[in-house]
């Protein structure tokens, strides 16, 4: 199963499936404003750009794909992947603010515009609240604990590259993601997103 809206997301799971949709849901329009890197320092400039954070997901996606066809990894593991693919940075949905500001001329509206800020200590421990609000949605959907546990421990580990107090990667899956969020963020990765 597919979200229309997110290239690359696929889920065979219905409960894992029905996890990602809620939450896309209610965070939708927060992944489609916020940028993927507030500095431009880890991530392509597409990234750093309004809708950055949806760009960032569906390269993680269009890995984590890649990834499980060439080495014919399961049906579950696939869906753990993709899943914590999803999840990963969601938690900068609820650390970043967003301020949106409307200028009006005779009842007209002339300029659109909205301030990104984070708390730059809060946004360093995203992947803990990225993984509390995985598990929330998970287990609303009724996806089995050992799943849970596992796309939470993928999605607190995945920044280990850069943060070394957070968890680190331990098994073959987590090492896996950390080398997926981190090579699509090198400036050289180019991928084209199909209409």
């Amino acid at each position: 199963m597919r979200l229309k809206d997110l290239k690359y997301l696929e889920i065979q799971s219905d409960m894992i499936f029905t996890a990602i949709e809620k939450a896309w849901k209610k965070y939708r329009h927060r992944l489609e404003l916020l940028p993927a890197s507030f500095s431009g320092h880890y991530h392509p400039p597409g990234d750093s750009q309004v809708g950055g954070l949806k760009i960032h997901i569906q390269n993680v996606c269009w890995f984590i794909d890649n990834y499980c066809t060439e080495l014919n990894k399961t049906v579950w593991a696939k869906d753990v992947l993709m899943a914590s693919a999803f999840f990963h940075d969601i938690g900068s949905c609820e650390i970043a603010k967003i301020e949106f500001r409307l200028n009006i001329v005779d009842q007209k509206i002339i300029k659109r515009e909205h301030i990104i800020t984070r708390d730059n200590d809060e946004f360093h421990y995203h992947p803990l609240r990225s993984a509390e609000i995985a598990e929330f949605y998970l287990t609303k959907a009724g996806v089995g604990k050992r799943t849970i546990n596992v796309i939470k421990r993928i999605v607190e580990s995945h920044m280990s590259h850069w943060c070394p107090d957070l968890p680190q990667p331990k098994t073959d899956l987590e090492l896996a993601f950390s080398l997926a969020d981190f090579m699509v963020t090198r400036k050289a990765f180019r991928i084209e997103i199909e209409s």
